[in-house]
């Protein structure tokens, strides 16, 4: 079985005081027997841009193990947003771009969300968004609207509510099918619903931490799925979502 960390950081995180360094990660991937994680920069990191220098590094040098996604603080101009995320989309490879409701201050359905949205559409990128720690911003439910504004857009929601709020998550992904749940930190129990619910095509395995990975790779062995369910949610959704080669 191949394994995609659909959820993993690099950097230092000034909210957290969470600092991972390049061989921390690889470490926890060989650890777990993660074949590849997607990694992108903590919100309000010390120096973004040289975070994502740092990820584009790693990118080269471990093609096929380590792919990067875009974090950019949202609140500036819009001509240097788009600049800034096609730089780092088209130049760098990256994968995807993060909006973050509570490490950016940001709502999911507000004007600057949608700038990043409808780049997201033009650059043919799927948009992951933080759901759980941070309400009311990051709560599943305010995803609902814009998924539907956007059908062209795959979202990917990040952490799926992170527990408190993953059966409001897997509601909303009843609702848009572009909805996609990455499920670090849900229970097995919640984490098997969804599976059953809207499908394993729609479900993907993340950690969010070094610490919290082989948590997260041993919840799914734990659970009564299928080959091909398995084989989903540990590397198939994510590689087709985030179109990886």
């Amino acid at each position: 079985m191949r394994y995609i960390d659909a959820h993993a950081h690099l950097g230092d995180c000034r909210i957290t005081d969470l600092d991972v360094t390049e061989e921390q990660l690889l470490a926890a991937l060989e650890k777990s027997g993660v074949d590849a994680a997607i990694v992108q920069p903590y919100p309000c990191s010390s120096d973004e841009d040289m975070v994502h220098q740092r990820i584009y590094e790693m990118t080269k040098r471990y093609s096929g193990k380590i792919y990067g996604l875009v974090s950019i603080y949202p609140h500036i101009n819009k001509g240097e947003y788009e600049k800034r995320l096609r730089h780092y989309i088209e130049d760098y490879g990256f994968v995807g771009v993060k909006v973050n409701p509570v490490g950016h201050a940001i709502h999911p359905s507000s004007k600057d969300a949608r700038m990043i949205y409808e780049l997201a559409a033009k650059l043919d990128i799927p948009v992951n968004v933080h759901t759980g720690i941070g309400v009311p911003y990051s709560l599943p439910s305010l995803c609902m609207e814009v998924a539907k504004e956007y059908p062209e857009v795959k979202f990917v929601l990040a952490h799926a509510g992170g527990g408190m709020f993953s059966e409001e998550a897997l509601e909303v992904a009843k609702q848009s099918s572009n909805i996609y749940l990455e499920t670090s930190w849900c229970g097995l129990e919640d984490s098997e619903a969804m599976v059953h619910k809207i499908g394993s095509d729609r479900v993907m395995m993340g950690s969010d931490s070094i610490k919290n990975l082989p948590y997260e790779v041993c919840k799914y062995k734990l659970m009564e799925l299928t080959e091909k369910q398995m084989e989903d949610i540990c590397y198939k959704t994510a590689s087709t979502v985030f179109k990886l080669k």
